[in-house]
């Protein structure tokens, strides 16, 4: 018998598109599937609506199907790992019930790709193409083929200092082994919304990676999370933020002396942009002191204690010439004192600029 394949469809009030993305299971011709449909507390949400239609449209490759639901709102990872502890396949791949599978052959390329790959390797990413409302393919695609293959070619290690940037893989047309999946499991449920990113860091991280295999796999519809800000619950746009910045404290930043002085210096600029973008979106912002952050990589804190120094090094130099040449030729000691005051003021600068920079909350 053919390996079983878990599908997680994840659901939360989108019932115009639910049984598309249904459909697109149904329509596998993988002859071993495992179907989960998992709702996060919708408003009018029929299980048995749900549970009647898979079986009156479902043929004999869909070997067991489960539909959970949420009596209240528990967030996207709470609700995936409901799903995952349901499953029952070799592999699995999950997808947003907004999005649908490309077409019939998905889930037997995945199988054919996943029986292939090194032991390092947890999952495999093939193409997930940028559609509009209605599911027409815009000519964009998540992450160009080109970019895919040589990403596909790098080691853990690299993978995971591609990722410390942006999570370049969709994991809607991403299938995973299962077994080495649930060495990494249950996901952390710090996170409310964000699944992805968390994830693919931590198995990066720990030697694991992803290789591609260039098929289309996913429709993903504009929409959900991806919304502009103005369009979105103020809520959710709170949650999006809260992860996103949960992301490089918890992480990237415990993990930076694996990163070179460039990378580092350029996720703390990106995650001060993220927390300027926290306050203008949600009105919120929670302190941080930067060295408590951090506190355990000492180069990034020299570095920024060296170029504020540095702005005010001239005039030091500068000051320090003039103030002994006026103690060597015995000028004016008004003018010496107005130095001194002046070299001495340039310090007191410096020192409140770092001060400010590493101790104050921002």
């Amino acid at each position: 018998m053919k390996e079983v394949f878990s599908v997680i469809i994840l659901h939360y009030n989108q019932p115009d598109y639910l049984y598309t993305a249904i459909d697109s299971v149904l329509a596998q011709s993988y002859p071993a599937i495992q179907l989960i449909f998992s709702d996060d507390g919708s408003l009018d949400f029929s299980v048995e609506n749900i549970e009647r239609y898979i079986h009156e449209k479902k043929q004999k490759n869909i070997i067991d199907f489960k539909v959970i639901r949420h009596q209240k709102n528990v967030g996207t990872v709470k609700n995936l790992n409901e799903a995952y502890s349901q499953c029952i396949g070799k592999y699995v791949l999950q997808f947003a019930a907004d999005d649908a599978l490309y077409d019939s052959e998905v889930l037997a390329q995945f199988s054919r790709a996943l029986n292939n790959v090194s032991k390092e390797t947890i999952g495999v990413f093939a193409r997930s193409l940028d559609c509009d409302e209605n599911l027409v393919w815009t000519g964009k695609e998540y992450l160009a083929p080109d970019k895919a293959e040589y990403f596909s070619l790098l080691t853990a290690e690299e993978q995971y200092r591609k990722f410390i940037y942006r999570c370049d893989i969709h994991m809607g047309s991403t299938a995973f082994i299962m077994d080495k999946l649930r060495e990494i499991l249950p996901l952390d449920q710090k996170y409310h919304l964000l699944d992805d990113w968390p994830l693919i860091l931590r198995i990066t991280r720990g030697g694991g990676r992803f290789s591609f295999a260039d098929f289309k796999a996913l429709l993903y519809r504009a929409g959900g999370v991806s919304r502009p800000l103005k369009e979105r619950d103020i809520r959710l746009t709170r949650y999006i933020c809260q992860d996103h910045l949960r992301v490089f404290e918890q992480e990237i930043f415990p993990y930076s002396k694996r990163l070179n002085l460039k990378e580092l210096c350029d996720i703390t600029k990106r995650y001060d942009h993220d927390r300027k973008w926290m306050k203008r979106a949600t009105g919120e912002f929670e302190s941080r002191r930067r060295i408590e952050i951090l506190s355990n990589d000492k180069r990034f804190l020299l570095r920024m204690i060296k170029k504020i120094i540095s702005y005010q090094g001239l005039l030091t130099v500068v000051l320090g010439i003039l103030l002994l040449n006026c103690l060597l030729n015995y000028l004016d000691k008004m003018v010496l004192f107005f130095l001194l005051i002046c070299f001495v003021a340039v310090m007191l600068q410096d020192l409140l600029q770092i001060k400010r920079y590493l101790f104050n909350t921002y």
